[in-house]
């Protein structure tokens, strides 16, 4: 995903879950049937996006990513928080209700 893409997406939705992952990352892969399901839940009120860092590190430099899973929340274009690592579907769905 190129910056002008991932800008659009930000201005465009209130709420952005930005995943920063690689196909590499096994806690990646093992969040991937989490962060579906709360992408239905949550459909038409929260964009959740995936950015693979190995082929967007201009995007991965930019929001200062050491590791990954790294999850951004941003509200209204702001980043309102951050979590490193494999999280439970339950607190990606409190840090989500807490913003919405």
């Amino acid at each position: 995903m190129n910056l002008k893409d991932f800008n659009k997406i930000l201005e465009n939705n209130n709420v952005v879950i930005v995943k920063f992952s690689s196909t590499w990352c096994t806690p990646c892969r093992i969040m991937e049937p989490i962060i579906n399901n709360v992408a239905e839940k949550f459909a038409g009120k929260v964009k959740i996006i995936d950015v693979d860092v190995d082929e967007s590190p201009e995007l991965a430099t930019q929001y200062k990513i050491r590791s990954v899973p790294t999850f951004m929340y941003v509200k209204n274009k702001e980043i309102a928080d951050k979590s490193v690592g494999a999280i439970s579907e339950e607190t990606l769905v409190g840090k989500i209700n807490s913003m919405i």
